[in-house]
């Protein structure tokens, strides 16, 4: 059975920093999983951005798992995006 999670990390008076993020399997089976793991936060001195990534883990045998991913990042960073 696919299983997704929402997290958050809230702001401190250390950090600033806040973020909403999740992990959604999209395809998965006993050995293998394609999942999208999706983020937004926000940093109190500098704004919004925005992380989405694409990736693949499979178990090769009970002691080696490999994977890989990809990631696009959005950062608006002081009137500026990157």
């Amino acid at each position: 059975m696919a299983r997704g999670s929402i997290g958050c990390i809230p702001s401190n008076s250390n950090s600033g920093y806040s973020a909403l993020e999740g992990f959604l399997p999209i395809k998965q089976n006993l050995e293998s999983v394609l999942f999208l793991d999706v983020r937004s936060k926000y940093d109190f001195d500098n704004g919004f951005g925005q992380d989405v990534g694409l990736g693949v883990r499979r178990i090769v045998n009970p002691d080696l798992m490999i994977g890989g991913y990809a990631y696009l990042n959005i950062q608006n960073d002081t009137s500026h995006q990157f």
